[in-house]
């Protein structure tokens, strides 16, 4: 039950995340609400989000977040 729970929660919080990413204007904006989400889902871990564009230039970084990061 417990682990029901807490994939419920994950689905809420990825729900929610999707909401306010459509309200992102910047990509400070963007940032923050990915790293702020993930950090809520996945207590602990590491990460990075990359941005691009429809450029063939290379991905750049955005935001990271833990210690892997």
């Amino acid at each position: 039950l417990a682990e029901l729970e807490r994939r419920a929660a994950d689905l809420k919080e990825l729900a929610e995340m999707g909401e306010l990413l459509q309200c992102c204007v910047t990509e400070q904006e963007l940032e923050r609400v990915v790293a702020g989400a993930i950090q809520r889902i996945a207590p602990g871990s590491g990460g990075a989000l990359y941005l691009g564009d429809r450029s063939p230039a290379p991905l750049r970084a955005g935001c990271a977040w833990g210690t892997a990061a």
